[in-house]
């Protein structure tokens, strides 16, 4: 008995999905923070979440956190800065809540 083996090639189209991505700079200025604690960026990028290690800042030096965001181009953002939970969010002066922050990625 003979047996005819069929192959069926599937026929793959590869499309490109282009997003217009750019990258944006966020530097923050603390007083002293305990050797201990990190210090976060939350957002709208990220869902709110509060100790996400991918938006941990990188500490500069003993006042001075930075990290660099990938985003979309022309997408405005809203963030905040914590120590990774929302009972140690950022605060005015006078320890009375802040409206969230926001930016405007550049179209360049």
């Amino acid at each position: 008995m003979r047996y005819q083996i069929t192959s069926v090639i599937g026929l793959f189209i590869p499309f490109l999905v282009t997003a217009q991505v750019s990258s944006v700079k966020l530097t923050v200025h603390t007083p002293s923070i305990a050797e201990s604690k990190n210090v976060y960026v939350v957002g709208s990028f990220n869902n709110w979440k509060a100790n996400d290690s991918l938006y941990r800042m990188k500490k500069e030096d003993a006042t001075t956190y930075t990290i660099v965001l990938p985003v979309f181009k022309n997408v405005q953002y809203q963030y905040k800065y914590t120590l990774g939970k929302w009972d140690e969010v950022e605060v005015a002066l006078n320890d009375s809540n802040i409206k969230n922050r926001s930016f405007v990625s550049a179209s360049k």
